[in-house]
């Protein structure tokens, strides 16, 4: 029963809005990480940063025919994986942000306490981030692929129908 209603939910989510999610998360962690140093609020920063590089570079939010949604209405396997690992993602950003949070709450602890704990987690992020680049470079690959099959196949022809 709960797979049922896991699916129903991926089926109402867009690449888009899930990568919003993610964004906002992010927002929220380095508004976080701001406050306790300038080390911990890099290292989030830079992870922030590689999403922003993926979601740009693969066109998640390109208007029309260019985002990645349009692009994948036909594969709804592969757009199932990219929500997945954005969900996954979203879950890690709010790990870290309730790591850094529990520094917060307690000014009494050392930013050595938590550095441990914040680049484990930092690490994880990362790893999704990476498993994004690894979907995007895939689709890429599949495009092109598709694109020559129809180039081998294609006939050019006159207006009389003539090859």
């Amino acid at each position: 029963m709960a797979d049922t209603h896991t699916n129903l939910e991926l089926d109402e989510t867009t690449i888009a809005s899930a990568s919003r999610q993610c964004l906002e998360s992010f927002e929220t962690c380095l508004a976080q990480a701001s406050v306790v140093h300038p080390r911990e609020f890099s290292r989030v920063e830079d992870q922030a940063a590689r999403f922003s590089s993926w979601t740009s570079g693969i066109g998640v939010f390109a208007p029309g025919r260019a985002s990645m949604d349009h692009r994948l209405r036909c594969s709804p396997d592969v757009q199932s994986v990219a929500i997945c690992l954005l969900y996954s993602l979203n879950h890690r950003i709010r790990k870290c942000s309730n790591i850094i949070d529990g520094h917060v709450k307690n000014p009494e602890s050392d930013v050595s306490d938590l550095t441990k704990p914040l680049e484990r987690s930092c690490n994880d992020i990362a790893s999704e981030i990476r498993h994004l680049h690894k979907l995007s470079n895939i689709i890429r690959r599949s495009g092109k692929e598709n694109q020559a099959l129809k180039m081998k196949n294609f006939q050019a022809t006159d207006e009389d129908k003539n090859i």
